[in-house]
């Protein structure tokens, strides 16, 4: 039997996985702990697997996943937390780069957004079940229909390693370098798992490549002189799916005033287009790009845009800002009376 576990990458999920491995061992046996976001990774799993019982740790839950796990109305525990907790355990226990960890935990957030809706989620919330871990078992225990007493429970969680606080994990981040740019890119997250809206979400330029420098992210001040090419590109993360309207915001020297740009919204590996502007610096050589663009279960993922100058130039430099984005509630804006009456036959 299959048990799967969903959550962003902290250490209260990693602890719910544990917990689950060690409730159903004492349910049914021996079970193996196993990652997995899509069927594919899944099946791989299932067939290296030697035990009768699997647990499948996902992070970045993929739509054939979700899709499988909805239709069958299969039973999952769905852990949230503050994801800058979850940036730091990647960090601290995984290594990550900082940069690395943002961009995997806004893949997670985006990816899970959407399944605490579904009808097999039993959603537990690191600010408030890491404080009572028993009665937390005993939901999941009961959510996955184990036979397991109460001493059993507690006898579980007992062997579990204590989970700290979320005041005592946030606190050494609290002045990290990276801290601004995951603001940025999860806040809306947090809100969210919080039952609050989904606010703005913004993708600092440390989460972009330049073009001439790939491996290099795109702070600083590059040099506009050269053929038509892509001056930057980015970030590569998952968004979920809904209607949205973005801006980017850059600046250029006086000498590329004048000059056409284009920003396209990239999707998945083979680039698919969702979205094209162009756009020319005021004269004062700031720029703010407006662009929309629709995301739906079927659209490949991750997004990126690119930035282009759609011709050779002389001379110049240009600094990127950000992108910010806003998902739209509404798609369709309304017609004025005025309009409607003159295109009424």
């Amino acid at each position: 039997m299959i048990f799967f576990s969903v959550g962003v990458p902290s250490r209260f999920a990693e602890w719910c996985d544990a917990l689950i491995a060690a409730l159903v061992a004492k349910a049914h046996g021996p079970a193996d702990l196993a990652g997995g976001n899509t069927l594919e990774e899944i099946g791989r799993a299932l067939l290296q697997s030697k035990e009768e019982h699997l647990i499948v740790s996902t992070r970045q839950l993929a739509e054939d996943l979700r899709a499988a796990l909805a239709n069958a109305g299969a039973p999952f525990v769905l852990s949230f937390d503050d994801p800058r907790i979850a940036v730091k355990n990647l960090i601290d226990v995984h290594g990550l780069d900082p940069i690395a960890a943002i961009r995997a935990t806004a893949t997670s957030c985006a990816a899970v957004l959407n399944t605490s809706m579904m009808d097999g989620a039993l959603v537990l919330r690191a600010d408030h079940d890491s404080a009572d871990p028993i009665a937390a078992a005993s939901r999941i225990a009961e959510h996955f229909h184990l036979p397991l007493g109460a001493s059993d429970i507690a006898e579980r969680v007992a062997a579990m390693p204590a989970l700290p606080s979320n005041a005592e994990e946030r606190e050494p981040a609290a002045e990290a370098a990276w801290e601004p740019v995951a603001t940025g890119a999860l806040d809306a997250y947090r809100e969210y798992f919080s039952n609050h809206a989904l606010g703005d979400i913004v993708w600092a330029r440390d989460l972009f490549f330049w073009g001439d420098k790939p491996q290099q992210a795109a702070t600083g001040v590059i040099d506009l002189a050269g053929e038509i090419r892509a001056l930057l590109f980015g970030p590569y993360i998952v968004l979920p799916p809904g209607y949205w309207h973005g801006t980017m915001t850059l600046a250029v020297s006086p000498e590329a005033n004048g000059m056409s740009f284009s920003v396209e919204v990239l999707a998945g590996a083979r680039c698919a287009l969702l979205a094209q502007t162009s756009f020319v610096p005021d004269g004062r050589g700031v720029c703010r790009a407006a662009f929309s663009f629709s995301i739906d279960e079927s659209t490949d993922q991750p997004i990126a845009l690119r930035l282009t100058n759609t011709r050779h130039v002389a001379a110049g430099r240009l600094a990127f800002g950000q992108v910010a984005l806003q998902m739209q509630t509404e798609t369709n804006a309304e017609i004025p009376v005025e309009l409607a009456t003159a295109l009424a036959p």
